[in-house]
């Protein structure tokens, strides 16, 4: 059982190719069929194959279309003996263990003999069978495995509902702006001495209605302070009777 660390293939689905063809190891779907066979690798779930860890480091396997373990026919050790699935049972005729090549393949071997799961004459026809064979590393006794993992289906997200879009009002152009603002100081400038004008002519208005307002005062003062003159009565002449 050199080649192999523990329970490195253990609960891990894969596709068994023949380094010879290229073909998979697969269950065949007819009704009431317990046969196993090569066939172009398709990808189906009947060449796909769950190792599941044993004791000693051997698996039992597990075809992913019918729940079938990959079997000996009786049990048998002998060379030439065929390979069949059959519900999985406590046999160890169900157990294999997996021994490393030298360039990266698999050997597959049975618990009960040693013997290697072997493609039937060497043919490379689809539909051939599989049996056991003694180890002669050959290129129909040896396995590409390669691991078979599931997509995860994307995660959905909820959609958020947009934000209403708020309105941008444009900002004025610079020079716009600078203009309105040299616009507004000179009419200030402009304003200013109308601003001037208007406190002069008020003060000279007030200072003249004062003026008026005195003048018949002095006037009345001064007549006051003048002695009237007396005004001499005229002699009257009487008439002589």
């Amino acid at each position: 059982m050199s080649g192999q660390a523990k329970n490195t293939f253990s609960n891990k689905v894969y596709s068994i190719r023949s380094k010879q063809s290229e073909k998979a190891l697969e269950a065949e779907l007819c009704e009431g069929s317990n046969k196993v066979q090569m066939n172009p690798y398709n990808g189906g779930d009947n060449q796909q194959w769950q190792f599941v860890a044993s004791e000693d480091q051997y698996y039992k396997l597990l075809n992913k279309s019918t729940g079938k373990a990959l079997d000996i026919m009786l049990g048998g050790s002998e060379n030439g003996t065929w390979l069949h699935q059959w519900d999985s049972v406590s046999s160890d005729s169900q157990l294999w263990y997996v021994e490393e090549t030298s360039d990266g393949f698999y050997k597959i071997k049975s618990k009960v003999s040693g013997k290697c799961v072997d493609i039937v004459g060497m043919s490379q026809e689809d539909g051939t069978r599989l049996q056991i064979w003694e180890d002669l590393n050959g290129d129909n006794q040896q396995w590409k495995l390669e691991q078979i993992v599931e997509k995860k289906p994307a995660k959905t997200t909820e959609k958020k509902e947009a934000s209403p879009v708020k309105e941008m009002v444009p900002e004025a152009p610079k020079a716009v702006v600078k203009a309105e603002t040299k616009t507004t100081a000179k009419t200030k400038e402009a304003s200013a001495p109308a601003k001037k004008t208007s406190t002069r002519a008020t003060k000279a208005k007030a200072a003249q209605e004062k003026n008026e307002t005195i003048a018949p005062v002095v006037e009345e003062k001064a007549a006051a302070k003048t002695p009237a003159k007396k005004t001499p009565a005229k002699k009257t002449t009487r008439a002589k009777k």
